[in-house]
């Protein structure tokens, strides 16, 4: 799986955070991968809006795979 956050002025045209790293899992011979956490800081110009996005990155059933994100920095204007 590959996973990335990505952010969107509007909330519909969304586009990678390219400061960010791509988190790619790769599980051995149909087993998954173990689990695996991540911290990015967001940058100071993150826009508004937010979503993750999961990508089956091989040919394999991902109908199993879950994952969960927070988001611990908020700043109110």
């Amino acid at each position: 799986m590959t996973y990335k956050l990505q952010d969107s002025l509007d909330n519909i045209t969304f586009a990678d955070i390219n400061k960010l790293a791509t988190l790619v899992q790769t599980g051995a011979g149909g087993a998954g991968a173990a689990a695996t956490s991540q911290t990015w800081p967001l940058p100071d110009n993150t826009r508004r809006y937010l979503r993750a996005a999961a990508t089956n990155s091989a040919s394999g059933d991902a109908s199993a795979v879950s994952n969960s994100w927070t988001i611990d920095r908020l700043v109110v204007p």
